[in-house]
């Protein structure tokens, strides 16, 4: 496995920018109070494990600007975004790959996807999935592909900011996005893209400036 910034006190950075890197291992960005950078600008990560940006304590942060982080294995082993320490994950371009489990974004702590490019390939997608956690996906560029948005607890604070990128649905689906605490279209505007499924939203979208 791999641990970018492991302890109390201490701070870790990895870059990678090109190369294919195989691991069976769990990888941890951000452990038991430390803080962890993964910056990845090109290559392919491919992790048949699970995969914590921010654990413990520890505050991580993922960086994507380019390359594949291809996340594979079962259901129990999720890409985790806030496992017990802040998370965020900014991504500007590149692809991100995990169709085997549920994408959590907020599973303990509070967590943040900044995505203003690049492309997400994923399964169902969890905003907030333990109650007190407050977790958002800012939506301002580039393309998400979920089999369905929602929340794992009532009492998270879930939000969906559609600021000018694309949600696609990648199955049909009666409750394509439903449950959040908030769904806003900003002045981006909100594009969904159906892609020939038949998907029902359920969840009301207010208006936060991009109108509806």
């Amino acid at each position: 496995g791999v641990i970018v910034g492991g302890d109390t006190g201490s701070g870790g950075s990895v870059i990678q920018s090109n190369g294919t890197v195989n691991c069976s291992g769990q990888i941890w960005v951000g452990q038991n109070g430390g803080a962890g950078t993964y910056t990845f600008a090109g290559g392919v990560l491919n992790v048949h494990n699970y995969v914590a940006i921010g654990r413990n304590g520890g505050t991580g942060t993922l960086n994507l600007s380019g390359g594949t982080i291809a996340k594979t294995d079962g259901n129990s082993d999720h890409l985790d975004i806030g496992a017990g320490g802040p998370g965020t994950l900014n991504q500007s371009g590149g692809l991100i790959t995990n169709t085997t489990s549920d994408f959590w974004l907020g599973e303990t702590t509070n967590a943040t996807w900044n995505m203003n490019g690049g492309t997400a390939v994923l399964g169902k997608m969890i905003i907030g999935v333990n109650s007190g956690v407050t977790a958002t996906n800012n939506l301002n560029g580039g393309v998400q592909s979920v089999t369905q948005i929602t929340t794992g607890n009532s009492g998270a604070t879930s939000t969906l900011n559609f600021n000018g990128g694309t949600l696609r649905a990648a199955a049909a689906s009666t409750t394509f996005i439903t449950g959040l605490t908030t769904a806003k279209v900003l002045s981006g505007g909100a594009f969904l893209d159906s892609s020939n499924f038949s998907i029902t939203v359920p969840q009301r979208l207010t208006d936060g400036g991009g109108g509806l």
